[in-house]
């Protein structure tokens, strides 16, 4: 069994290595506390650690999907003869 773990994140998109890097973890779960950029397409590594060695895992690969900047919204506007009144 591992003492801890190290996880590597990298941004395959803007080529930055270790765009998130843990080492030490003790469990087998773990929240970031930055975002990753959306639309960027990343992979990652896990390294168990143990008092002589260390096993990586296979690189794994996901994307982020891209920045939604909300709903856009139109308005209809109709002119009515006769009147100076938008509705």
């Amino acid at each position: 069994m591992a003492a801890n773990y190290n996880l590597e994140v990298d941004d395959l998109t803007s080529g930055q290595t270790k765009a998130m890097y843990v080492a030490g973890l003790a469990d087998t779960s773990w929240t970031p506390n930055t975002a990753l950029t959306a639309g960027h397409n990343y992979c990652w590594m896990v390294q168990a650690v143990t008092a002589t060695n260390t096993v990586n895992s296979t690189v794994k690969t996901f994307s982020t999907p891209a920045a939604n900047n909300g709903p856009t919204y139109g308005v209809a506007m109709a002119h009515h003869r006769g009147s100076n009144r938008v509705r």
